[in-house]
């Protein structure tokens, strides 16, 4: 079964990030970038917000739209692979 991972909370330009990150690359799993532990994304949490709401045009709000670019135009055949505790709850695709 085809998947993806996404490393998030990676601490910037440390080298065990680099090497989640590279590691990740050579097995074939890491389509999705990254998104780092940013102050942005907790203080908008405390807000019941996103990043993306409270600081557009921060580096924080970036790394999530890049993510969620790279999320919608990857095909993912849900239907198939939903876990049973959605079906159980009446999910739908």
């Amino acid at each position: 079964m085809p998947f993806r991972y996404v490393l998030k909370r990676a601490v910037f330009r440390s080298r065990l990030a680099g090497r989640a990150v590279a590691e990740l690359r050579e097995r074939g799993g890491l389509s999705w970038p990254p998104v780092h532990q940013r102050v942005a994304v907790v203080a908008a949490m405390a807000s019941a917000r996103t990043a993306l709401e409270t600081e557009p045009g921060s580096a924080a709000a970036r790394e999530l739209s890049a993510l969620w670019r790279a999320v919608r135009v990857t095909p993912v055949d849900l239907v198939a692979r939903r876990p049973a505790r959605l079906v159980a709850a009446g999910w739908r695709a």
